[in-house]
């Protein structure tokens, strides 16, 4: 779990640039093992009306990842990418090596689904507030007078250890005539997974050249591209 060492020095700084950097410099979601929840909702402001919600959970491990939600999986596991749509009931897997040089192209393996916050903008830019509840310090980063962009994480009081960040982005329609907010709501944060959640062979096998499909999985249609 994350550790928020010197934390009750930092939280007495009043400085919104001083606080920023310190949470930049935890790098709280950028971890070479890091495992969390999410929610992502579409609000429409005006009715406050639910338009769209997708919830899932991520794990990472150095380069390796596995981004699962009630829509999608995608998973990078050694060599292979693969990814399974539920909508459209396909599993596509790919062999990097092979892509990148029928292409010619180079993959940057170094990125992460994880989400992380624009530290820059809110240092230059943010305003910062901080509020204590029995249990938390609740940290409250904004960017922007109208709408803009929101963040606020919770910070355990007994353990120093961030338990949950909400991410807000508000912004209008094409046409300007509706605001919506995005939320994604990051919660049950943990450096400690097993392995077996990032493995291939949780959906597929590969043989000789030929990819089967586990039995769950087995009705999709498959696309793949290995050697």
């Amino acid at each position: 779990m994350f550790l928020f060492a010197g934390v009750m020095l930092c939280l007495k700084l009043h400085a919104q640039k001083q606080l920023a950097q310190f949470i930049r410099d935890m790098n709280i979601l950028d971890r070479p093992s890091v495992a969390y929840d999410y929610k992502i909702t579409l609000l429409q402001v005006q009715s406050n009306a639910i338009e769209d919600s997708i919830t899932g959970r991520i794990y990472k491990k150095a380069h390796e990842y596995l981004d699962s939600s009630s829509v999608a999986i995608a998973l990078v596991n050694g060599d292979y990418y693969c990814k399974l749509d539920h909508q459209r009931r396909e599993v596509s897997v790919y062999d990097l090596n092979l892509i990148q040089r029928k292409l010619n192209l180079k993959f940057d393996r170094s990125g992460s689904p994880a989400m992380i916050v624009a530290d820059s903008i809110f240092i230059r830019y943010g305003q910062f507030r901080m509020d204590t509840t029995d249990s938390h310090y609740i940290c409250h980063w904004r960017v922007g007078t109208d709408g803009g962009i929101t963040s606020t994480a919770f910070v355990e009081k007994r353990t120093l250890k961030l338990s949950r960040l909400i991410l807000e982005l508000t912004e209008k329609d094409p046409d300007g005539a509706s605001l919506y907010k995005r939320i994604c709501t990051i919660y049950n944060i943990r450096n400690e997974f097993p392995d077996s959640a990032i493995d291939l062979s949780r959906f597929c096998q590969i043989d000789g050249g030929k990819v089967i499909l586990n039995k769950k999985y087995a009705p999709y249609n498959l696309k793949t591209l290995i050697p």
